[in-house]
Formats: C-alpha cells, sequence, structure tokens
C-alpha cells in the first residue's frame, strides 16, 4: 500500500512538472464579430491555476492561420518592419524567445489585451483569412525539455465582409506598403451627370501622405476600363512601394494614407479624393 502511495506521490509530481498548459480562458473581441480588415481588441482573462504557476507577468500572443504556422516578415504595423524576422518567435529555439512585437498589455489582474488587424498582421487579403488560431504564453514558453507553458489553442473565425456598391473603393480595404492594391471607381454612380455619361477612359492621380503631410509627388496612372453591364468600371492596380516615389519619405516615418482621384486627360472631369 505504501508503495502504491509513494508510486502515485510520483506521478503527480512529475505530472504537475509538464503540465502548465492553462485550459481556462475568457476571450473577448471589440468589435464582438470581427471582419479580418477591422482594427481587433482582443482581450484575455486567465482563470486557470497554470497561469499563477508560470510566475510570469509578461504574455505574449503565438498566432497561426490556415496558410502558415510560423508567419514570417514582420508586417507594418511594427516599427522597424522587415520582411526576415519571423512574427512569433526569434532564434533557433523560437518557442523559447517570443517576438516583443507580441507582448500583450496587462490591464487588470490576470488580464491582458493586444490590438491589431488581422489582414495587416498576416499580410494577407480577406479572402485568405477566414480564421485565425492563438495561444498565449510567456515569453519562454518552455518545451525543448522543460514543461511547456501556454494556454490551449483558440480561434477567432471572421465575420464574412459585406459589399456595398460605392463610387470608389480599394481592395484590400487595409494594405501595407507591400500589397497589391486595386482601386476601384464606378463611373455609373458619379455625382456629376456629365461624368456618369462619359465614355472614354481615366486616369488615376494618387499621392502619399503621413497625416495630413503630402511626402511624396502626384503619380498618374492610365485605369483599365471594363463594363460591368452598362457601367464601365475602371481599376488600376499598384503596390505602393514599387510604383510611388517614397525618396523624400521623412526617416523614421511611414505612409498611412493614399488621396487619389480619377479624371479624364484634361481634368475637367474630376472625382471626389
Amino acid at each position: 500500500m505504501k508503495r502504491l502511495i509513494l508510486v502515485l506521490i510520483i506521478a503527480f509530481i512529475s505530472y504537475s512538472g509538464y503540465s502548465q498548459i492553462c485550459g481556462s480562458l475568457i476571450v473577448s473581441t471589440i468589435p464582438e464579430e470581427p471582419t479580418a480588415t477591422d482594427e481587433i481588441t482582443l482581450t484575455v482573462q486567465f482563470t486557470c491555476p497554470e497561469y499563477e504557476q508560470w510566475g510570469v507577468e509578461d504574455i505574449y500572443l503565438w498566432v497561426w492561420t490556415e496558410k502558415t504556422d510560423q508567419p514570417s516578415g514582420l508586417p507594418d504595423m511594427f516599427p522597424d518592419a522587415d520582411d526576415v524576422q519571423p512574427l512569433n518567435g526569434l532564434g533557433d529555439q523560437a518557442w523559447k524567445n517570443s517576438n516583443p512585437y507580441l507582448q500583450m498589455e496587462k490591464i487588470d489582474e490576470n488580464t491582458y489585451q493586444y490590438v491589431f488587424t488581422p489582414t495587416v498582421m498576416f499580410k494577407l487579403n480577406p479572402s485568405d483569412l477566414r480564421s485565425m488560431g492563438f495561444l498565449c504564453k510567456p515569453k519562454d514558453g518552455g518545451g525543448y525539455g522543460d514543461p511547456d507553458m501556454k494556454t490551449e489553442d483558440q480561434e477567432l473565425v471572421f465575420k464574412s465582409l459585406s459589399f456595398i456598391e460605392d463610387l470608389g473603393r480599394t481592395f484590400p480595404a487595409t494594405v501595407s506598403a507591400n500589397d497589391v492594391i486595386t482601386i476601384y471607381f464606378n463611373q455609373g454612380i458619379a455625382n456629376d451627370a456629365t461624368f456618369a455619361a462619359y465614355t472614354g477612359n481615366l486616369l488615376l492621380t494618387i499621392r502619399p501622405y503621413v497625416d495630413i503631410t503630402a511626402v511624396g509627388p502626384e503619380m498618374v496612372f492610365s485605369a483599365i476600363k471594363t463594363m460591368n453591364g452598362d457601367i464601365p468600371e475602371h481599376t488600376v492596380t499598384l503596390i505602393p512601394n514599387e510604383h510611388l516615389d517614397l525618396s523624400n519619405l521623412p526617416e523614421g516615418q511611414k505612409v498611412n494614407k493614399l488621396i487619389y482621384y480619377f479624371h479624364n486627360q484634361i481634368k475637367t472631369l474630376k472625382s471626389e479624393e
């Protein structure tokens, strides 16, 4: 009997030493039903004893999608973003060294927040981002012979985008400097009757800004005209870093706005900016 109790105690110690996976977590988001293009405030509250066992204050996200388990290349939402540094963890033992950019903000006892936009974080179009997975962990999540310290896997399912026809729109709606952007102009619902009846081709003039300050010259592109029934639609596809002149962008700043308008050759017809 004593031998059986001893075996059980040893087994319990061994199990508790290697089971620090938190299975009780309260997760909420703002908005409650986000799309992949929304800025999301993710809040998690730990209600598990394992969180206390970790003995840490700093908590980090670890994220993935159906497209990739370990996204590579920092998105433009981070300072000093590059196309080499992995998103989740750094070095040969990434699980033991979470990226500081994914550190969550502690807002209350056992409660943390992180703000992000999925399409920007993963550098994917909304059509390629139906959901994402995540877990929370200390910077050093253990592993490699040490007990794993993490929450169970969580999933955020994104609400489908509702398309509302508009005079002008971009796809994707939220973009980074290396994204392929398509800018649309629906001529059929132009406010100006003369513009709506125009049958020629259009040009697009576009300029990069940091807040209200222009940081590059206006660039002009020829739009491709297609017919949607009887309604002309004009599109221009470009990549900001390749097709816009950003040579005068001040060091340390990033473009956060593109102002554009469609027009005819002599600009007697011009859409709103």
